[in-house]
């Protein structure tokens, strides 16, 4: 099992949890962080997004 696989294991439940959009974002090779890859947002911190572009 690769640290993504955990990565993805331990994200905690909530809406993003298990979207086709939702993927980790490395950043600075160090900083790790679920990225929407939505269309509006290509990459764009989850925790930032006020209102889901799927549900949209």
């Amino acid at each position: 099992m690769s640290w993504l696989d955990d990565f993805y294991k331990n994200l905690p439940d909530g809406r993003c949890k298990g979207c086709e959009y939702a993927k980790a974002v490395i950043a600075n090779g160090q900083f790790g962080f679920l990225g929407c890859y939505h269309e509006l947002y290509k990459g764009k911190w989850v925790a930032e997004i006020k209102d889901c572009p799927k549900a949209n």
